[in-house]
């Protein structure tokens, strides 16, 4: 039996599969086997997989139709062999001895969840693989376990409390398999939910006894600057409500007390933030994006967050960001986020602006 177990589903991604294959055939730990699940994919990725179970015994494909990356996820769980299981998206890849020294460490210190972190990158980008891991910080304080798995959703409002942000990406994790099967955890199937790994990690945590966080970035999350271009999907704000309405009764089912709400609450003032700043940004008409977000401020749930959550106590800019929101001032919205959308990028080209005349005067002397 195979001690780590890597699932990868697979939907549509033949140039950049490869390279997300290989990073894990490549490690310097061999004891694994990797669970490829084909989501249905409609290019040339199905094959890119066969081609590889058939060089390596120990890559196992599957083929299935499109249901999505969580039912894909679940498949892979329920085929797993190994002792510890993990994954990778397949347009990223995880450097050389990342499974070596998470699963060493692990091991040795008896942990369920042992984290590390990512790094941004484009196909562009430069990259050499780190090669010092920081041995992570363990946690076995159920208290502060429980505190960690409602900072996956939001800071907490509260001055006093710890923000324990671990991170929530299912890739930059190592579990213990039998933390999932004895659990029955698994990731979100149903399709009106956003971020699905955030509520996977929510449910570990509720089991684990210990907890390993490490800061070393392993995992190399892959930006793709080309989907800002596409055609925005309108119906992220309820899928983002149906979320946090899940997360109210997951809290409640899981003991935590009313003051816990909060976190479902900032979840939906930051996911708003970040998603209203998508369409405004988006190549939709001007006039079709104030309807839409007038029209999103009439849910009944931002209203219960309006009258419930400290939102007074947000940064100046995130309070003015929700106000208008929730008064439908579209337009105000719109111009805000487009300002200071300009600003970034005026001060990014001054900062370059700088650096290539720091870098001449450099030179020059030299």
């Amino acid at each position: 039996m195979p001690i780590l177990s890597v699932i990868i589903p697979v939907y549509n991604t033949e140039k950049f599969l490869a390279k997300a294959i290989e990073s894990v055939l490549n490690q310097t730990y061999r004891d694994l086997e990797v669970i490829i699940i084909n989501d249905g994919s409609t290019d040339g990725s199905g094959e890119i997989c066969d081609r590889y179970a058939q060089r390596d015994n120990r890559v196992y494909v599957i083929h299935k139709k499109n249901e999505g990356q969580g039912v894909a996820r679940n498949l892979g769980i329920s085929c797993a062999k190994g002792e510890y299981i993990t994954f990778l998206d397949s347009d990223d890849y995880i450097d050389i001895d990342a499974y070596k020294n998470v699963i060493e460490a692990s091991i040795k210190n008896d942990i369920d969840i042992n984290r590390f972190v990512y790094n941004q990158f484009s196909t562009e980008t430069k990259h050499e693989d780190v090669l010092n891991y920081e041995f992570p910080e363990i946690y076995n304080d159920e208290v502060v376990i429980r505190q960690a798995a409602l900072c996956l959703f939001s800071k907490p409002i509260d001055k006093h409390a710890k923000d324990l942000n671990w991170g929530g990406s299912a890739c930059c994790a190592i579990y213990r398999r039998n933390l999932l099967i004895d659990n029955n955890i698994k990731f979100p199937q149903n399709s009106k939910f956003v971020c699905e790994d955030f509520i996977f990690n929510f449910y570990c945590l509720q089991y684990a006894n210990r907890v390993g966080v490490s800061k070393t970035p392993y995992y190399h999350y892959r930006l793709n600057f080309a989907s800002t271009t596409h055609k925005p999907n309108l119906n992220m704000v309820d899928k983002c409500v149906d979320t946090c309405r899940l997360l109210e009764d997951e809290f409640r089912r899981f003991g935590y007390n009313e003051d816990a709400i909060d976190y479902a609450h900032g979840f939906s003032i930051d996911f708003l933030r970040s998603y209203l700043k998508n369409i405004c940004l988006s190549a939709m008409p001007l006039k079709s994006k104030l309807q839409w977000i007038k029209s999103q401020s009439r849910y009944t749930y931002f209203k219960s967050v309006y009258k419930n959550y400290n939102w007074r106590m947000l940064p100046l800019k995130h309070k003015l960001h929700f106000l208008s929101f929730y008064h439908g001032h579209a337009l105000v919205l719109y111009l805000m986020i487009t300002s200071l959308e300009k600003i970034r990028y005026i001060l990014c080209l001054m900062l370059k602006r700088d650096k290539y005349r720091f870098g001449n005067k450099k030179n020059h002397r030299l």
